[in-house]
């Protein structure tokens, strides 16, 4: 399965390393040569406090981007 390459402004479902939990969706802030800064839209309660720790974004490796949400 080939994923489309991201683009700023989509909306993702990823899979975050830990401390996190569960997945998260979120909308590309910034495409870097593996990774992309993610700004965090929504996730699971058991995962609300990162988002304070992360100031909301998270950088996340190309692989773990799951799928495009349009």
């Amino acid at each position: 399965m080939t994923l489309s390459r991201p683009n700023t402004n989509e909306k993702w479902r990823c899979r975050p390393a830990k401390p996190w939990r569960s997945e998260i969706v979120g909308f590309v802030d910034k495409v870097l040569i593996n990774s992309c800064i993610i700004r965090i839209v929504i996730t699971d309660s058991g995962d609300d406090h990162l988002i304070d720790e992360y100031h909301g974004k998270i950088v996340i490796s190309k692989k773990a981007m799951v799928e495009k949400i349009s």
